[in-house]
């Protein structure tokens, strides 16, 4: 017999014991016993899954959902466990039984809803690793994903609203989920780990399960070498701390924690480290769906970076204030250059930076639908910013950048991106936009700069913008090209600066070049069915990319 977790031994059997404890699952338990088995048929995990019709039928509707994306429709079991794969087939059986589980009404339902939400965030992030050097099947990274904070569900259905404020009491600390682990100790003597390991070797599942759940909070150094050296484990502390990054538990300390795992352990340098937050992102954004998870409680990557953000800007005003070098000052000194280091923000606008921006491209039109809204980009250039900087000065010139910064930030939606481009180069990545909402914003940021008021020695420093705008041509045959979309927009911000600069000009999907607000607001009618433009330039342009700045 495989050897079980050890824990408090009064506890345990208060839990095990309770007739709160719900019962194993045991259609998703019998699935893996067989995917374990290479000898088995599919036919057999079929014949398993189809003794619940709910629960198949669950499991072949997951299977033609988007986050599986497969190409032929799966009409049946039998077609569904070799085109996902066992792993996959059983993860969904687990998930479903499990989730049924956990949701509930009542009291305690906000932490139920997390508990499960934490589960989809884990599980996918988890999956997602399998792109980024854990040698491990998705579908198995999934499922033990899935399980990680199994303990969870285990005390609050048996200790109900005293494991309640333990949670509760963890959520306010400020060092993520460990604080979780080291209140279990305080108060129960164990944790949710040794917990959740206990319960699945009590269902009969694999040693190598039970095992990771069990020492996935442990700290390095504190197991044995062979478990320590498992790219799987590495894998599963990862998940974990994407769980308290995207939960909200103390998001930039996770964040920072996240990218020290990623480089020590997996060796992603910082670019890759990016890669890996937005891919998980959009992965538990689709495991949210599939699963029936509650997102309410979750962050974005866009908005885990934008409070990593306000973090160095409270930290610059504590290491301003703290001049006697103590500790704690060098302390936040080298935790605002890890985070410099690691998070893709331009240190002196605050905005993402170019390299972030290009990921965030990437990622939108990698999973923009054929058919769907598709994304825009308008680029803003300081029009004769180096004459600024030569007359006034370098510090009058990042004054004005950080001003132009916070008013392009103020003035965009909440799910727009703004970043420093580079120099005094913006862009703005717009997502489902509309001619007429591309240009309306597009008016609107051009004035709100144009009305800066910089003074410099008593003296007006104007500040103008020229604006280009291109919207990416969302077909239900193809998807956008990132390649075009830059180069028309950046040549559409040439053709402001030619045209006398303080303009904008908005290249549409057809191709069209709109100049002039009379133009535009005729553009923007016919969009709605109002009016036909008078005034449109028709053409694509010269061909022409960054290095090759000539207007259309």
């Amino acid at each position: 017999m495989e050897p079980q977790p050890s824990a408090p031994a009064e506890l345990l059997d208060r839990i095990f014991s309770s007739k709160s404890l719900p019962s194993a699952p045991a259609v998703a338990i019998r699935l893996l016993e067989l995917a374990d088995d290479p000898d088995s048929e599919v036919r057999a995990m079929a014949a398993v899954l189809a003794m619940d019709p709910v629960l198949a039928a669950r499991v072949l509707r997951a299977s033609n959902s988007a986050y599986f994306g497969s190409r032929v429709e799966i009409r049946s079991l039998e077609d569904a466990i070799p085109l996902l794969g066992r792993a996959a087939v059983t993860s969904l059986a687990l998930s479903f039984s499990l989730s049924d589980k956990a949701m509930r009404v009542g009291p305690l339902a906000h932490h139920y809803r997390r508990f499960w939400l934490r589960c989809a965030v884990q599980a996918s992030a988890a999956e997602t690793l399998s792109r980024f050097g854990i040698q491990a099947p998705a579908g198995e990274l999934f499922m033990q994903g899935l399980l990680l904070d199994l303990g969870q569900l285990a005390l609050l259905k048996t200790l109900g609203a005293e494991y309640g404020r333990i949670l509760d009491e963890a959520s306010r600390g400020e060092a993520g989920g460990e604080r979780l682990v080291a209140l279990e100790r305080e108060r129960l003597g164990l944790t949710h780990a040794l917990v959740g390991a206990a319960w699945i070797a009590r269902w009969g599942l694999p040693h190598r399960i039970h095992v990771l759940v069990e020492h996935h909070h442990a700290p390095a150094g504190s197991v044995p070498e062979s478990l320590e050296a498992d790219g799987i484990l590495a894998a599963m502390r990862i998940a974990s701390v994407v769980g308290d990054c995207f939960l909200r538990l103390s998001p930039t300390t996770s964040l920072t924690s996240l990218a020290s795992h990623l480089q020590d352990r997996l060796r992603l340098p910082d670019d890759q480290v990016l890669q890996f937050l937005l891919a998980a992102d959009h992965r538990v954004t689709e495991a949210v769906t599939l699963l029936s998870a509650d997102a309410k409680d979750r962050m974005t990557a866009v908005e885990l970076m934008a409070e990593a953000a306000e973090h160095w800007s409270s930290m610059a005003l504590q290491q301003g204030l703290g001049q006697d070098g103590s500790r704690a000052t060098r302390e936040l000194v080298q935790e605002n250059d890890e985070l410099r280091r690691q998070v893709f923000l331009d240190p002196l606008t605050r905005l993402y930076n170019r390299r972030f921006v290009d990921e965030m491209l990437r990622q939108d039109i990698d999973t923009t639908p054929r058919g769907g809204g598709g994304v825009a980009l308008l680029f803003l250039d300081l029009d004769r910013f180096k004459s600024v900087n030569d007359t006034h000065g370098h510090v009058v010139g990042d004054r004005i950048l950080i001003e132009v910064a916070h008013t392009l930030q103020r003035g965009v939606r909440g799910d727009d991106l703004v970043a420093r481009y580079g120099g005094e180069e913006f862009v703005i990545l717009v997502r489902n936009p509309s001619v007429q909402g591309l240009v309306g914003l597009a008016s609107r940021l051009r004035e709100a700069v144009e009305s800066l008021d910089v003074q410099h020695n008593g003296s007006p420093v104007p500040v103008t913008l020229s604006v280009g705008g291109a919207m990416s041509a969302a077909t239900p045959s193809a998807t956008p090209d990132i390649e075009a979309l830059v180069v028309r927009a950046d040549q559409a911000m040439y053709a402001s600066k030619h045209r006398g600069r303080n303009r904008i000009t908005i290249r549409t999907p057809e191709g069209s070049i709109l100049v002039g607000p009379e133009e535009i607001l005729q553009e923007a009618g016919r969009e709605t069915g109002t009016e036909r433009p008078v005034l449109t330039k028709g053409g694509a342009g010269r061909p022409g990319g960054l290095r090759n700045r000539t207007p259309w």
